[in-house]
């Protein structure tokens, strides 16, 4: 603001930063998870003697669910800040520096 940029605008870029982050972590997220895609695993209860086996698998609906909630993360995680920085005025925003 100290600059000439509106409350709203401050608000906006702030929200904009925190979900191009966020999507990045998904991105990374998806990525780093598609190297699993195709394992089989099990696990046993030891209580039951059950073993109960199951293998990753990365579709389309994982990937758009895991955008998803990337994205719903960086606008939650991304508003309040964003709220804050937007109604601090800008003589006390430098002097935080």
């Amino acid at each position: 603001m100290a600059i000439g940029f509106s409350p709203r605008v401050v608000f906006f870029g702030f929200v904009i930063e925190a979900v191009v982050l966020a999507l990045c972590g998904g991105v990374l997220g998806v990525v780093l998870g598609w190297q699993c895609n195709g394992l089989a695993t099990g696990t046993t209860n030891w209580t039951t003697f059950t073993e109960q086996s199951f293998a990753f698998r990365v579709t389309s609906d994982v990937v758009v669910q895991a955008g998803l909630l990337a994205l719903l993360i960086g606008v939650v995680g991304g508003a309040l800040p964003a709220r804050r920085a937007s109604r601090l005025p800008a003589s006390a925003a430098l002097r935080t520096l």
